[in-house]
């Protein structure tokens, strides 16, 4: 009998704890995010190809659920800053990629401010004897930032709106 309670217990305290999953389709979340008109603007030397991965990753983040119009707009600006350092031994050249976005998210009808907000992020590669190998590394390296800056990103709009 008492096992029966306590499973009844547990079974009345688990379902009445408020858990939505974040990722879900069906969620406030992913409604909230389709509503959001994505534009990602390159800056400086910054290849085209970060900016696309960018816009993507957030495309498909966001739009996950194609049935709403947008009624926001949110401007991304990127720019990328490399810095060779040699390690204290002088054994080896590192390249440390910074990536910096900026971040402007307007209402579409007014034109109205609604956010806005910087991020960095910071990597590094070891730069080898072949040119091509540290241009790979470099490609990979800020590629992997931009996807993982894109679901801060996300993370960021979501709290922004008020999505628990």
């Amino acid at each position: 009998m008492k096992k029966v309670l306590f499973s009844i217990f547990v079974v009345l305290m688990t379902t009445s704890c408020g858990f939505k999953p974040l990722y879900s389709e069906n969620s406030d979340s992913a409604e909230k995010l389709s509503q959001i008109k994505v534009l990602v603007n390159a800056t400086g030397d910054i290849p085209a190809k970060f900016a696309h991965v960018l816009q993507k990753t957030l495309e498909d983040t966001f739009h996950s659920n194609q049935s709403h119009n947008s009624t926001h707009y949110l401007d991304v600006t990127v720019a990328k800053a490399l810095t060779s350092y040699e390690t204290q031994n002088n054994t080896s050249t590192r390249t440390r990629v910074s990536l910096y976005i900026t971040l402007v998210m307007r209402d579409l009808a007014t034109n109205k401010l609604i956010y806005t907000d910087k991020l960095i992020a910071i990597d590094s590669f070891q730069v080898a004897d072949s040119p091509y190998s540290a241009l790979v590394s470099e490609d990979e390296t800020a590629i992997r930032m931009t996807k993982e800056l894109a679901n801060e990103i996300q993370l960021r709009i979501l709290r922004k709106l008020g999505v628990r």
